[in-house]
């Protein structure tokens, strides 16, 4: 009996020992089954990642779960690879674009350059036959290009052109010095919400240095919506090269559209559509329909210009009050800079001091071939320019506006002094409180409303007698009398 229970006990423990060998031995079974599985998974990934493409090893795959995890997995890898394929070949930023993209560009600075010959050549012509700009400069371009070449030369009233060039699609801008802006150097501004882009980013520090801006529409505001200028000068500056300030430094050619709508009603300094330009062009702009009110160095194109700054054959046609002082027509401060062939006719009121016509005050600048005949009111109140400082030169201009004045007036320049070279300069008699006493001014001369209006030989080639009417009879400027799109 205790044999059998002896015997029983060794046969439980040899079958203990027997079922762990034989678990172990599955154990082992399934381990490797499991190696082999991660092993297969492993070459298929590979494989798909790029190896199966060059590998002529084929993976043993037992599990068809397993095979149809990788011919899916193969056909994404293989999609995906294929899509970057084309996008790297044909994408907008691709192998094909940017060849494309290179081949354009040469193609542009080919073209730019026969352009620049035929300009070249043209201003040679042009010594001779001062007349025939335009024509001279289409007989170039077909010289250069060939007879059969296919382009349109528009003039601007500038003395600039702008040449289309009908098969490449491609324009360019051609300055009156000779210098030429390709296409992808220019911006065209259609819509308020396109200027407002502009303007946002200018203030935000793109200064559009050596680009050129154009109109190519009237361009009507939101005149319940406060307007920002164009190029940000801060409050707190006293000096426009501080680093906080933002000014505009390409050129803006308005083609003779208006811009109407700009509404000012503000305490702030740098009122106008631009409030800080340097070394920039401003022209072939009229400003209408506006409410512009600032606190000084406020006009309705620019509040404050500076370092060689260009207005010209720029006009006003909105009412501009001012706070304090520095108040103009077209401009509220200029440094260093030029306006030229421009007009105001809107009433412009402050109580302060350092008003005018054309422009509050200028330093070492000249005013040229400019006219007034709006109404000024203020102190140290001027027909075109309210207060010099430093040096500063006023050619060729006439004034018909009332000025009024508690204090202190004169015909063309408030203040007059001898820093300020007043050459050729005219006024319609009776224009200040209805006396002359107080406007008597070297360099002036008064005319009666006849005389005024028979003027324009007198003031130089840039006027020509209103015989249209356009300005009740007295003198325009030339390039007001073809132009249709002032309103």
């Amino acid at each position: 009996m205790a044999c059998e229970k002896i015997n029983l006990t060794k046969r439980k423990l040899i079958n203990n020992e027997e079922e762990k060998l034989k678990m172990s031995k599955t154990n082992k079974k399934i381990k490797e089954k499991s190696e082999m599985e991660k092993s297969n998974l492993k070459v298929i990934l590979e494989n798909c990642s790029g190896n199966l493409l060059n590998s002529n090893k084929e993976p043993q795959i037992k599990s068809a779960g397993i095979t149809l995890i990788a011919l899916v997995l193969t056909i994404v890898i293989l999609i995906i690879l294929a899509t970057i394929t084309i996008n790297f070949a044909f994408g907008e930023n691709g192998l094909v674009s940017i060849t494309e993209d290179a081949r354009d560009i040469t193609t542009e600075t080919t073209e730019k350059e026969g352009i620049e010959m035929a300009v070249a050549d043209s201003k040679i012509k042009d010594i001779t036959t001062p007349d025939r700009e335009k024509e001279n400069l289409e007989e170039s371009l077909r010289s250069q290009f060939g007879n059969d070449a296919n382009f349109t030369v528009t003039e601007n009233g500038d003395g600039s052109f702008l040449i289309n060039m009908n098969d490449s699609q491609r324009s360019y801008y051609v300055e009156s010095t000779g210098e030429i802006l390709a296409q992808s150097e220019m911006i065209e501004i259609g819509t308020a919400e396109e200027l407002k882009a502009f303007r946002d980013e200018v203030n935000s520090g793109n200064t559009f240095e050596g680009k050129y801006i154009r109109l190519t529409n009237n361009i009507t505001l939101d005149i319940g919506e406060e307007w920002e200028p164009i190029g940000y000068y801060s409050q707190e500056s006293t000096d426009p090269n501080e680093e906080v300030n933002k000014p505009f430094q390409g050129t803006f050619d308005g083609q003779f559209y208006t811009i109407s709508g700009i509404y000012t009603n503000s305490n702030l300094k740098n009122r106008g559509l631009f409030g800080l330009i340097k070394n920039a062009t401003i022209k072939n702009l009229g400003i209408n329909d506006s409410n512009i009110q600032g606190e000084s160095r406020t006009g309705a194109i620019v509040g404050y210009g500076y370092d060689k700054s260009v207005i010209m054959n720029c006009y006003n046609l909105a009412d501009i009050r001012g706070i304090d002082n520095f108040i103009g027509g077209i401009a509220g401060f200029i440094k260093d800079g030029t306006i030229i062939n421009s007009f105001n006719i809107g009433n412009i009121n402050t109580t302060k001091d350092n008003v005018g016509g054309i422009v509050g005050g200028i330093e070492d600048s000249s005013i040229k071939n400019c006219y007034n005949m709006g109404t000024i009111v203020g102190n140290y109140v001027g027909g075109i320019s309210g207060r010099v400082y430093n040096k500063a030169i006023i050619e060729n201009c006439y004034n018909v506006g009332v000025l009024e004045t508690s204090e202190y007036a004169k015909s063309i320049n408030g203040s007059d002094n001898s820093n300020v070279t007043l050459k050729n300069n005219y006024y319609l008699e009776n224009t200040v409180n209805g006396s002359n006493d107080t406007i008597l001014q070297r360099e002036c001369t008064v005319k009666n409303i006849q005389e005024m209006k028979s003027l324009a030989p007198a003031l130089g080639a840039a006027f020509e007698e209103d015989k249209d009417n356009i300005n009740n009879g007295y003198p325009i400027l030339s390039w007001q009398r073809n132009n249709k799109k002032i309103t």
